[in-house]
Formats: C-alpha cells, structure tokens, sequence
C-alpha cells in the first residue's frame, strides 16, 4: 500500500475521487496509520497492525478534525508499544471478534438478519452467493464503487441474461440499502446505478407439434425431471410450484392438491384438482420414509428441492429437437392451447392460478373445482392422445 508523509493541511484538504465510496490515506511516519476518508467528508484515522497470531486487524483511532494528525500519531505509537508488548489492543475479552468487513460476511449478516424473512429471502441470497460473491466477497464492501458495480451489472446483461442482471442489481440494491440503514456504510455504491433495458416480453407458445415432442422427451427422461416436466405440462402450474410439491399438501382422497400461499405468486393459496394421468404419476413417484418432498435434491444434502434445471432443459431440447424455448413457455402453452380446446378464458385463469380482476376477484369466493377439473381432464386427454 503507497504511503506519504501525511502533513495537517493534507488531511483537512483530503476528499474521495468521483465515484470513489471511500479512500485510505497511509501516512509513512507511523507505520500502519492511515486515514479514512469516505464520499460525504468523514474522515476516520486507524491503525492496522496483526496480531500475535499474525491475524491482521485495524483500530479506530478517532475522527479528524477531533483527532488531530499529531494526536493520531502519538496514539497509534501508544498501541504499537503495547502491540511489541504481546497485547492485543482490538480484543475485547467479553466479546468474539468481529468479522473482517468482507462482502462474503456482509452477505451472512444481510441474509441473517433481513433477507431470510422475505419471501423472495432464498432467491435474493441465491443471486448474491452466484453473482456478486465470487467477484466481491473478499473485498472490504465499504471499498465496492459505483464504478465497479456498474460494471459488473453490464457485464451479466452482455452475457445475454439482462433480466438477471436487473435481478442482480435489485439484490445487491436491497444489501447495500441495508447496510447504510444499519450504519455499516454511509453511501451504497448502487446509489443511481441503472438497471439494463427490460428484456422483450416472451410471447413464445410451443406448437401442438412441439407439445408432442417435449411430452414425450419428457417420458424419456428418469425421475425427478421426467415426472416434474410432465406435472409441469399437465397442470400450467410455475416450475417452483411443481418443484417444491409436497406430499402434506396433496389430497388423494378429493384428489386435489392445495398449494399453500407462501409458495404462491400472488400469496393466495391455490386447489389445483388433479387430472386423471396427474394421479397416476403422482402414485408411481418414490417416497422417502418421513421425507415430505416429492422433488428433493438427489443426493439429499440439504433440506432444498430439486436444481439442475439448466442440463435438463439442454436434454429436452437434445430428445425432442425442438430450440428456442423456456420452461416457463410451457405455461403460456398450456393456457393456448386450452383456449383452442374452448375452455373459458376466466376458468383457464383459475387454473393458472391468475389474479381475477374486478368484483368477482375480491367477493367471489367459490373455488371452482369443478370446472378446474374438467378443464384439466379435457387438457390431459389431449395432450396424452396427440399422435
């Protein structure tokens, strides 16, 4: 690290380059001494030094101009003497040590503390541990610029995934507002950081061609993929939903699944009756003792569902030929493809498990089941007799 004899008039006169969140100014005097200066003028001296373990560490001294540079000097000599001593001035006997101030443990700290009560808790740390943690995580995530985080959300959306560089860059938003809100930063380096343009909507519906040949790859495929594509493209329900299945939420005897509102889009909890062929690949899954998933992860290392959904898909294509498509394009799909069948518009948003509009979305409380489950049956019987 570059140092300078600091003098007075530099301190007072120190401020951060544009777009710099912070800067340290390393005084050659008093080795290990610097100044902290951050983007709204505070300005912090500190002493770094390592432990009689060799653990690095750093003290604050005081904030300029309380602390003058002469006093800061004259204090740093103090602790460097008790430092020669064997001392450990930062230590604090009552308390474990802090962590160091990497962007890995304010992750640990954020998702602790605030992201694992959201319902989009799982996701949010999903994109900070894939995309901002192997980049950041041991950087100190007061030194993280504007500069740098522009970059890194630019550098997703050329890789072609602009709708997760926009995701990205809300999840990192969320963290550093956090972190500002609990005093841990003073400015977050998002501050102003546009997101990427929005992906054209998808407006891809397979052909009834294309339902045939992803049907039957689909049956190509062993368990978990192969029954959950197939769930995917009987029921038009969202992958999470189908992935995350449980067996406690599944009445054999009515022969309807009740999708609990935690795990809904719209936080509203959804009877899904189930078709005829939905039963019978539900009755030939396996069961896992006290296990209450219908989907968990193969090598059971976790309590999570089933991932792996990017080498499926590439099977798919691979076994059925068709390209250019997206599991979710199976929802869109199904919802075509029963409006061809004549199946009403608002009983196929039933199924779907869509936001009704107007009076009868607030008062009418009628679940229709019945006209769910014809419509599923109608759309089963179809799909399993396409030739």
């Amino acid at each position: 690290m570059p140092s300078t004899r600091l003098t007075e008039l530099q301190v007072k006169a120190a401020k951060t380059p544009p777009g710099r969140a912070q800067i340290d100014l390393w005084d050659a005097t008093v080795r290990g001494l610097s100044l902290r200066v951050t983007s709204n003028g505070i300005k912090t001296f500190s002493l770094k030094y390592r432990n009689g373990r060799g653990k690095e560490k750093r003290i604050k001294l005081g904030r300029h101009p309380d602390l003058s540079l002469a006093d800061a000097r004259a204090a740093a000599m103090e602790y460097k003497a008790r430092i020669a001593r064997g001392e450990d001035p930062a230590a604090d006997k009552n308390t474990p040590e802090p962590e160091e101030p990497s962007v890995s443990s304010l992750i640990d700290e954020f998702v602790k503390r605030h992201a694992s009560f959201n319902k989009s808790g799982k996701e949010t740390e999903r994109i900070l541990r894939r995309e901002i943690e192997p980049v950041f995580g041991t950087r100190d995530f007061a030194s993280i610029t504007k500069t740098e985080m522009i970059g890194l959300i630019e550098t997703i959306a050329d890789r072609g995934a602009p709708v997760l560089a926009r995701n990205t860059l809300a999840a990192v938003r969320k963290m550093f507002n956090w972190a500002v809100s609990r005093d841990l930063l003073d400015r977050s380096p998002c501050d102003r950081v546009k997101a990427p343009g929005k992906a054209p909507k998808r407006e891809r519906a397979l052909s009834t061609e294309e339902v045939r040949a992803v049907w039957l790859a689909a049956r190509e495929i062993e368990w978990p993929f192969g029954p959950l594509v197939q769930l995917l493209m009987l029921t038009g329900q969202r992958r999470t939903e189908i992935a995350n299945l449980r067996w406690s939420w599944i009445d054999e005897e009515k022969s309807v699944i009740a999708f609990p509102a935690t795990i809904m889009k719209n936080s509203r909890e959804h009877l899904l009756p189930m078709s005829r062929p939905v039963a019978e690949i539900m009755k030939n899954l396996p069961r896992f003792g006290g296990d209450d998933r219908l989907f968990r992860s193969r090598t059971n290392a976790s309590k999570n569902v089933v991932s792996g959904f990017s080498k499926t898909k590439r099977r798919l294509d691979q076994l059925s030929g068709v390209a250019d498509w997206v599991l979710h394009d199976i929802r869109r799909t199904v919802a075509t493809q029963m409006n061809a069948l004549g199946i009403q518009d608002t009983t196929v948003d039933r199924v779907l498990s869509h936001v009704i509009p107007g009076v009868s979305g607030v008062y009418n409380k009628h679940k229709y089941l019945d006209e769910k489950q014809e419509a599923l049956e109608r759309w089963a019987a179809f799909l399993i007799a396409l030739p």
